[in-house]
């Protein structure tokens, strides 16, 4: 037998042993197919919700707020540097918060944790935004943004 005809039958019988154990694993997961189970996701909480809904909220008025300070830092004002660093801090802390608080899959003390940080970074931005809510329309919507998730983290730690 050459190789080739070696590599070949050997690749046949490969295949014809993961269909085999294909069609089994199948017959597995249909045997208690008339056992319907049902999956119930747990209560929405409008607490929850609503840190979800202010988190989202943040993460795209942050998304103007940085293009602002990137606007400024560009003509040599280095005066947004912190509003950005800030800005770009809260945003990642606000996604992680937002998408845990919409899939509720986490235990509910884990992620009561990711809420109190999320409300730290929330005001830690809302202050650095605040120094330019006067004169930017861009850092006054981050800043209050920040301000309403962080009353709502608080509010669902409250709870």
């Amino acid at each position: 037998m050459e190789r080739r005809d070696f590599i070949k039958s050997g690749l046949a019988g490969a295949t014809v042993g993961l269909m085999t154990a294909s069609a089994a694993s199948a017959q597995d997961h249909t045997h208690g197919a008339s056992e319907k189970k049902t999956y119930s996701p747990p209560p929405v909480n409008a607490r929850l919700k609503k840190v979800a809904e202010t988190a989202y909220a943040c993460v795209g008025h942050a998304t103007a707020c940085i293009a602002e300070c990137n606007r400024v830092l560009a003509t040599g004002e280095g005066s947004m540097a912190d509003c950005q660093e800030a800005v770009l801090s809260m945003v990642s802390v606000c996604e992680a918060t937002a998408a845990n608080a919409t899939m509720r899959l986490v235990d509910e003390a884990l992620l009561g944790n990711l809420v109190k940080v999320c409300a730290e970074f929330c005001d830690y931005c809302a202050e650095a935004c605040e120094a330019h809510a006067e004169h930017y329309a861009e850092c006054k919507n981050c800043m209050e943004s920040c301000q309403e998730c962080s009353k709502a983290c608080k509010a669902y730690l409250e709870a």
